[in-house]
């Protein structure tokens, strides 16, 4: 992809609060970089936060793509997040940031196709954040409000789902009904070991990434 787009790749600030405080970081970054508009890639909750942007700020957008990406967290994925404590921030808490995301490990079958050298790469992005700030972001990400789906409708960029065929957090059949309430949206489902499919399908997901963004750029 970064060889044909300029890619900008943000962490969030600090610890946010409310879904809006994040998306204000999003579109400061983008003032910040002088940046009209972007093509928007969010993977897993990443392409929620694309959707609440797509609806409030549709003039800073000339696309949508989600990958990976639930309507919403339910109870149950919740509860697979948390790894036997009685919430994810709880499990945090207590296991650390690097030591809770060993323990998704198994829940989200992320070693399981990965490249050569890449789950170092990945327990190592683990040690970066704070305790509080993730823990900030996952209160955000299971609260009920965190629906895309009472949102959906207010979404009118062209958008691309890349919906994984086998992940314990994305429900098809949601899915399905996010792609037939945006107009235009084009659904493709990535047949890969779990959630995330940007790994062990990261060819496969590019390539569609790269083949939707041409046909925007020949209309």
């Amino acid at each position: 992809v970064a060889k044909q787009y300029r890619v900008i790749r943000r962490d969030a600030l600090g610890h946010p609060k409310t879904i809006d405080s994040l998306l204000d970081e999003i579109i400061d970054t983008l003032d910040q970089l002088k940046i009209e508009k972007v093509h928007f890639l969010g993977e897993s909750t990443g392409g929620i936060f694309g959707e609440f942007l797509a609806a409030r700020n549709p003039e800073r957008l000339h696309s949508l793509t989600i990958c990976a990406s639930p309507l919403y967290l339910p109870k149950s994925a919740q509860d697979m997040l948390a790894v036997g404590y009685a919430t994810p921030e709880k499990a945090i808490s207590a296991l650390g940031v690097p030591g809770w995301g060993k323990a998704v490990v198994p829940v989200l079958k992320t070693d399981q196709g990965a490249p050569p050298g890449f789950m170092d790469w990945w327990i190592g992005q683990f040690e970066i954040p704070t305790v509080e700030g993730i823990c900030a972001y996952t209160e955000i990400i299971c609260r009920e409000d965190f629906n895309s789906g009472r949102i959906m409708h207010k979404i009118h960029v062209p958008m691309l789902l890349l919906t994984p065929a086998h992940s314990v957090l994305v429900d098809i059949e949601d899915q399905k009904r996010l792609a037939r309430t945006v107009e235009g949206a084009q659904l493709e489902i990535i047949k890969g070991h779990g959630h995330e499919v940007y790994l062990d399908q990261a060819e496969t997901c590019q390539e569609k990434f790269l083949g939707f963004l041409g046909g925007l750029n020949r209309k």
